[in-house]
């Protein structure tokens, strides 16, 4: 790009040099003609009517005054007065004749001296037919010819240090910040957006870096909104598969659940009708199977639990908490008491929650028959009631019995039992933590499991209710 500038600056510069060269002889040739032709109808007009004698004085100013020869050529085409007389001729090496038209001819000789030549008809005191004749030599434009000629190689090298510095300015101030920009688009198109353009100047170039600037800032935060959008939607998406395989892994683990105990009292019907062996005592094994059918009707009763939750709109209301832990405690008590264990109460005023007390009251009755199940008999179960900052804090804990540590974090997942013998004695379908999970969760709240000193520490907590009861 530099030298192309340099190359085509210089072709410029010579081409108005040989134009200057051609154009100022042609110039001054043509304004000679058209000053000498003027001046020569004046001194025609100043010398109308005089006669040759008082002719002489204004020919010597006249030739004086525009550098040029004149002479006065009578009608028969002799020179009978002429500013130099003194050498004999009528110009140095010409041939002046005036023709009787009134044009003049001018024979130039072998020094080429004689450039312009104007015959002006004169009338004189002695009578017409005279004519002025004015003509100048070729000296002045030979030697401002001559000099252009002599100036050329300067001129040359002035072109080319011109063009040098223009290419070097050009390159500086306008290909490099191009060259920049265009960098710059190159980044923008491979969606780089860590970047700023100098905005430095304040021609073209300055508002076109400001531009990309902004362009840059735009599309970054356009591709972090995108972004950003991604992550939720994919999120969502995670979420969403996640919760299918939870479905499935649901109905699977509940279609288990309900084969079992159909295997069982098919075989004992079976067996009772048959009169096979120990199945003909059928008051025994009709009760056994009446204790499978109820066991299975609590489990559809669940399961049916957990769908209207999963499904359904609950209505949300304050409730207080205080009153439905009392409540839960008071349906737990023959439990309790069955298994003679002790329950130590601390319950704090004033907490509550956005929910509905009928779920809320279910999901800490089942944490808390899962303690008074699961503790040893005559041990101590603690329950406390308490607000921590915007929460309330509701927590279940049994002693005498540890939890191994692998196991906690899938308590609350559905049909889960740690020993899976025991909670078939006791009855546990595997849902009861799953719908505590599920019942908390959906009011905005968050419950875990963990082990202490003295034993296993169910908790939940929920979200302070704004209004109080």
């Amino acid at each position: 790009m530099c030298l192309v500038t340099m190359l085509w600056m210089a072709v410029a510069c010579l081409l108005t040099y040989g134009l200057i060269a051609w154009a100022v002889p042609v110039t001054y040739s043509a304004g000679r003609s058209e000053a000498l032709s003027a001046a020569a109808e004046a001194l025609v007009e100043e010398l109308d009517g005089e006669s040759l004698e008082n002719c002489a004085a204004a020919l010597y100013r006249f030739a004086g005054r525009q550098g040029a020869e004149v002479s006065i050529v009578d009608p028969a085409g002799e020179t009978c007065l002429s500013t130099s007389e003194e050498d004999g001729s009528s110009g140095a090496g010409t041939v002046v004749t005036a023709e009787p038209g009134g044009e003049a001819v001018v024979e130039a000789g072998p020094d080429e001296s004689v450039m312009q030549a104007v015959s002006v008809p004169l009338r004189l005191r002695e009578g017409e037919g005279y004519y002025i004749l004015v003509f100048s030599g070729v000296q002045t434009v030979n030697q401002v010819s001559e000099a252009v000629g002599r100036v050329w190689p300067y001129i040359l090298a002035a072109v080319l240090l011109a063009g040098t510095c223009s290419s070097a300015f050009y390159a500086l101030f306008i290909t490099r910040p191009v060259v920049r920009l265009t960098a710059v688009s190159r980044k923008l198109a491979s969606l780089q957006f860590d970047w700023r353009a100098e905005e430095g100047r304040a021609d073209e170039l300055g508002t076109l870096a400001g531009n990309l600037n902004e362009l840059a800032g735009r599309l970054s935060d356009s591709m972090e909104a995108l972004r950003a959008a991604n992550r939720r939607l994919q999120a969502d998406i995670d979420r969403e598969k996640e919760r299918e395989r939870q479905r499935t892994a649901f109905f699977s683990a509940a279609s288990h659940e309900l084969k079992t105990p159909l295997t069982v009292i098919k075989g004992q019907l079976s067996g009772m009708l048959d009169g096979v062996g120990v199945y003909a005592d059928r008051e025994k094994y009709l009760g056994r199977s009446l204790q499978v059918v109820g066991r299975m009707e609590t489990l559809v009763q669940e399961l049916l639990a957990v769908s209207k939750l999963e499904t359904g709109e609950w209505p949300r209301r304050k409730a207080d908490l205080r009153a439905v832990v009392t409540e839960s405690l008071a349906g737990c008590g023959e439990l309790f008491a069955q298994r003679e264990i002790r329950v130590r109460t601390e319950l704090q005023e004033g907490c509550s929650a956005e929910g509905d007390p009928g779920l809320l009251g279910k999901a800490m009755g089942n944490l808390l028959t899962n303690a008074a199940l699961h503790s040893p008999e005559g041990a101590e179960v603690r329950v406390t009631l308490c607000r921590a900052g915007d929460e309330a804090v509701f927590a279940v804990e049994n002693t005498g019995v540890h939890l191994p540590p692998e196991t906690l974090p899938h308590l609350f997942e559905p049909f889960y039992r740690v020993d899976r013998s025991r909670s078939r004695r006791t009855g546990g379908s595997g849902l009861g933590l799953y719908l505590t999970g599920t019942i908390v969760r959906r009011f905005g709240g968050d419950c875990r499991m963990e082990n202490t000193a003295d034993g296993v520490r169910a908790e939940i907590r929920f979200p302070s209710a704004q209004n109080p009861p």
